[in-house]
């Protein structure tokens, strides 16, 4: 599901006034799904830097909170880019079924790159193949029709 971003005057009453009211609700986010899904991903993220701290790995799985940003569309896909990245690549080196050398290390970094260089995801399934890892199928896109605006030239 897409949604477009909303732009807010906030030089107009009613721009202030829908600020006003999103900095009174602030206190319910600690309550909100999404709020409990981060801590819950802070966690885990912060168990695994522990328990691969005295490894190189520990230095490219410090940066992949990076991929975490944004709102709507852009925070869906780095979050589906670093859950990826965490399910084929860090949890197979604490189950000590994946190395956590230098070459792991490597892997882990070359696959955060990827995922920063491609939000779509292509680029990381490709880097994850390459470390011998079953790439996802592709997902599917829904076509969306939309007006000319008004005045466009027609061609």
């Amino acid at each position: 599901q897409s949604f477009r971003g909303m732009h807010l005057p906030s030089t107009h009453v009613h721009g202030f006034l829908m600020l006003r009211l999103l900095a009174v609700l602030r206190p319910l986010r600690r309550r909100s799904l999404r709020f409990h899904e981060e801590n819950l991903a802070i966690d885990t993220w912060l168990d695994a830097l522990r328990t691969l701290l005295p490894t190189p790995a520990a230095a490219p799985l410090a940066d992949l909170p990076r991929l975490l940003k944004g709102y709507g569309d852009t925070h869906r896909r780095g979050r589906a880019s670093y859950q990826r990245i965490f399910d084929a690549l860090v949890a197979p080196m604490l189950r000590g079924q994946r190395s956590n050398d230098q070459a792991g290390a490597a892997e882990l970094r070359a696959a955060i790159d990827a995922a920063l260089a491609d939000p779509e995801g292509r680029g990381l399934e490709q880097r994850l193949q390459a470390a011998g890892i079953t790439p996802l199928p592709p997902q599917a896109k829904p076509i969306r029709w939309m007006r000319k605006p008004r005045g466009a030239p027609t061609s």
